[in-house]
């Protein structure tokens, strides 16, 4: 876990415009902004992460504004648009050469759907980069290893990001139950909602206990940091024959060790441009922790 300077800006921006939104007396913004940056400070090392920052301080606003959760309009409107244009994503994974690759790249360009970098998006501006990406030519050579994995595998973990993209997440687990009939599928979620993430209650409303069995990964953060998980998510992760972890919070907060765990993620902001040496919403799919591993090669050159 790396606490990147640019995030510290980023972070007190979300968090002015959310006290803006959710907080309507003028002083108590105030009140709930000075509270939360006095409470920065035991979080600004560089072994922090932005993803433990923006948790300390909507857990403030949440508090403030007498709200659980923040985003649940936003939540209900994505996870409704997102089934509406299930059946059209469905067709395109069945139709394509290879559906595990283009559910994946389908489920990862859905990631887009985040209120914390990108908070203006829509479902027409959704639905066009989850399209682009099901005829996305480029090559991912984890998806081979992926398919390998899942081959020999008996139990899968799969730890969700975000409402909306939950949709195209469940269609890669009708994918793998199709293709792989015997993995046992468990799927994780948030214990609360933070910004729009999926908790119990979403991934249930779309449809995910259809095809795997859904826990709380006991996480009170935008991503997964394994010691503040409860015990039987541990277990999991440690013991399941593969890990998949959804988004770029879950990157951000994985061990700078991690090599298990494959990630599926889009990048959403200028600074993982540049750590990534990539462009600004380009879709990946890896194993082990690439940002971990950008930095060590920089590092060396």
């Amino acid at each position: 876990m790396t606490l990147y300077l640019e995030c510290i800006t980023c972070t007190v921006k979300q968090l002015t415009e959310a006290a803006r939104r959710f907080i309507p007396d003028e002083q108590e913004r105030y009140r709930v902004i000075a509270a939360s940056m006095s409470g920065f400070s035991a979080h600004l090392h560089a072994d922090a992460n932005a993803p433990i920052l923006t948790a300390s301080f909507f857990d403030k606003i949440k508090v403030a504004a007498g709200v659980e959760d923040l985003y649940a309009a936003e939540k209900e409107f994505f996870n409704r648009e997102m089934a509406d244009l299930e059946a059209e994503f469905r067709r395109l994974i069945t139709d394509s050469e290879d559906p595990l690759k283009t559910a994946l790249c389908l489920s990862a360009a859905a990631n887009i759907i985040d209120f914390g970098t990108a908070a203006s998006v829509d479902k027409s501006y959704a639905r066009q980069l989850i399209l682009d990406a099901a005829g996305t030519e480029r090559d991912f050579p984890a998806v081979e290893a992926l398919r390998q994995e899942l081959a020999a595998a008996e139990t899968l973990l799969y730890v969700g990001d975000n409402c909306g993209e939950v949709v195209l997440d469940k269609l890669v687990l009708e994918t793998l139950r199709r293709q792989y009939p015997r993995l046992a599928i468990t799927f994780a979620v948030r214990d609360v909602p933070i910004l729009n993430d999926v908790t119990r209650k979403e991934a249930e409303e779309v449809g995910i206990p259809a095809y795997a069995r859904v826990i709380s990964s006991g996480s009170r953060l935008p991503g997964v940091v394994l010691s503040q998980c409860t015990s039987e998510f541990q277990r999991l992760y440690r013991e399941s024959d593969v890990v998949i972890l959804k988004g770029m919070g879950n990157l951000e907060t994985a061990s700078a060790a991690e090599r298990k765990a494959f990630f599926i993620f889009m990048v959403k902001c200028d600074l993982m441009c540049r750590l990534m040496e990539t462009k600004l919403h380009d879709i990946f799919i890896v194993k082990g922790n690439y940002l971990d591993e950008k930095n060590r090669r920089r590092a060396e050159k």
